[in-house]
């Protein structure tokens, strides 16, 4: 994974560097608890989340073998 922080929030990469399908759990630290809406970029799917004791938890979708989903990660104001 790859994680880049902006003033909006963060983006993420979820890489399978694998042969096989996977998903991936990510767990990731935040700034601070708060509902992030998380968008992921190349299939244009949307997930609310909360985030507890600063970590944002979800599950990628099944990525194929040397796959990415990108994800926009925003804390709701």
């Amino acid at each position: 994974m790859k994680l880049h922080m902006n003033p909006q929030g963060y983006l993420l990469y979820a890489l399978n560097q694998g042969l096989t399908t996977k998903r991936i759990n990510i767990r990731l630290k935040v700034k601070e608890d708060s509902e992030y809406t998380l968008k992921e970029i190349l299939q244009d799917k949307i997930l609310n989340k909360s985030s507890q004791n600063k970590v944002l938890e979800f599950r990628t979708e099944e990525i194929q073998g040397s796959g990415v989903e990108v994800w926009s990660i925003i804390p709701n104001d």
